[in-house]
């Protein structure tokens, strides 16, 4: 793998950052994943467009130079010579390392994540990944701050306590589902969670809504699959006909059971099929150049 540094390609083994930027340290920055094939990207425009956006719904400047982005996105693609492959790229924006005290009292109260790295990455995705429907198990409750949600969200419930239902996969991985109060699905860390009720897919409305959200909306509506938007707890998300998320990269995921509650059989769900496979033809490109 070719890893993009600051405008110098490195192996896996060599590409590094300081030790004192503030990504390293605090986690400090922006970040997104965007997927190409053949070179061409899935609304990129957008996508950046909303990463810019979140930054300054959060007080953070964002002073990257977007043309020379896309250009050091599409060159890390080539790099890694794809060919016509599709592929993840993740872009991270990093805060830089922290100014003397002296400096920072003279600067205005606006978070300046620049100067900072720029660190692209990319990863061959299968055209033919197996739809395995995954199994969501209550691992544990976690108490958290509003300010701990990614993006804008915490801005609609800032200063209040929210709760993160931590689900583990059968993998192993761990998402989480954001409560807010009363127990409403508020966000899903992995992607967005959506549902199916009498043959048509619905979605939670708890908070603003992602870019990830607002994309696959739109595209559900393009294959036919119009959703609605209710406001829901967890539970009535699990006493669905069938469930399934939607990722940062627009895979579509089936979940077999959220803790107890099973959908169906086990097995995917017609609905989530048919969905399933519309997506992936549309942002697999076998319809009419959807990039």
């Amino acid at each position: 793998m070719k890893i993009y540094v600051d405008g110098t390609f490195y192996g896996e083994g060599d590409a590094c950052i300081s030790v004192l930027d503030k990504g390293f340290r605090f986690g400090m920055g922006l970040r997104g994943r965007f997927i190409c094939r053949g070179g061409k990207f899935f609304r990129l425009d957008e996508h950046i467009d909303w990463l810019k956006a979140v930054a300054e719904k959060n007080d953070v400047e964002f002073s990257w130079d977007i043309p020379e982005l896309k250009e050091s996105m599409a060159a890390t693609y080539d790099a890694n010579r794809f060919g016509k492959k599709t592929a993840a790229v993740e872009l991270i924006l990093t805060a830089g390392a922290a100014e003397p005290s002296a400096k920072r009292s003279n600067r205005k109260s606006k978070n300046s994540v620049a100067p900072g790295s720029v660190v692209i990455l990319a990863e061959e995705l299968s055209d033919t990944k197996a739809a395995v429907p995954i199994k969501l198990g209550h691992v544990d409750d976690q108490a958290i701050s509003a300010m701990a949600i990614a993006e804008e969200r915490s801005r609609l419930c800032r200063g209040e306590t929210l709760r993160v239902k931590r689900l583990a996969a059968a993998d192993g991985a761990v998402g989480g589902v954001v409560m807010g109060p009363g127990g409403a699905v508020c966000a899903c860390s992995e992607g967005e969670l959506f549902a199916v009720s009498d043959g048509r897919p619905w979605v939670a409305d708890g908070s603003p809504a992602s870019f990830v959200k607002t994309v696959a909306l739109e595209l559900l509506e393009e294959i036919d699959y119009p959703c609605a938007i209710r406001p829901a707890k967890l539970r009535d998300m699990a006493s669905a006909a069938e469930c399934f998320v939607i990722n940062d990269l627009f895979e579509l995921l089936p979940v077999s059971a959220i803790g107890k509650n099973s959908f169906g059989d086990g097995n995917i769900g017609s609905v989530t099929a048919a969905i399933g496979e519309a997506l992936a033809k549309k942002i697999g490109g076998k319809l009419k150049d959807p990039f």
